[in-house]
């Protein structure tokens, strides 16, 4: 389930278009903090938000890659399981000792 939700990913990051292009993110080649993808979503202003197992939350804006974890933010625990978007665009996150959201509009 997990390489799965990778692949998605991948292909959601990758250009819409048919020219067949795949691009791979990993540690080596982008701000990831973690090859260990746990989730992923996309929220109203198209930045990726990515879950990672024991390095936090990253979020993309297709430019700039900015990393959460509990050194620089208000997150509890790095273990990052799921994350979801609601309709008004405030983004859940569930990690290993609860629930956060977050609001940045």
């Amino acid at each position: 389930m997990k390489n799965l939700k990778f692949l998605i990913l991948l292909f959601i990051m990758t250009d819409n278009s048919y020219s067949q292009t795949w691009t791979i993110y990993n540690t080596s080649n982008s701000g990831l903090s973690s090859n260990d993808i746990a989730d992923f979503n996309i929220d109203k202003l198209d930045n990726k938000w990515i879950a990672t197992y024991n390095y936090g939350l990253v979020k993309f804006d297709d430019s700039t890659w900015t990393i959460f974890n509990t050194s620089n933010s208000v997150l509890l625990s790095n273990n990052i399981y799921c994350c979801a978007i609601d309709t008004n665009d405030v983004k859940w996150f569930g990690t290993k000792i609860g629930l956060i959201k977050y609001n940045d509009s």
